[in-house]
């Protein structure tokens, strides 16, 4: 499963190349980081990722709960 995660990222970091701006593809990058625990880089793109679509409100909500709360538990 950690593969699909991490052949998904690549294929985002492709895709941010060609539209940096394009708001959904940092959100399913942040989405793959949560899953692989990878808490920094998840909270960076959906960050990223709301500053350019703030209407997102499941996007909104998964920063500030699901992705907080695990690294608030974390540390």
């Amino acid at each position: 499963m950690q593969e699909k995660f991490n052949e998904s990222i690549s294929k985002c970091d492709i895709l941010i190349g060609l539209e940096p701006k394009e708001a959904s593809f940092y959100s399913l990058r942040g989405r793959n980081y949560f899953d692989l625990k990878k808490y920094g880089s998840a909270v960076t793109d959906l960050e990223y990722s709301i500053s350019l679509k703030s209407d997102d409100r499941d996007l909104f909500f998964l920063l500030t709960t699901r992705v907080r709360f695990k690294i608030a538990i974390m540390h």
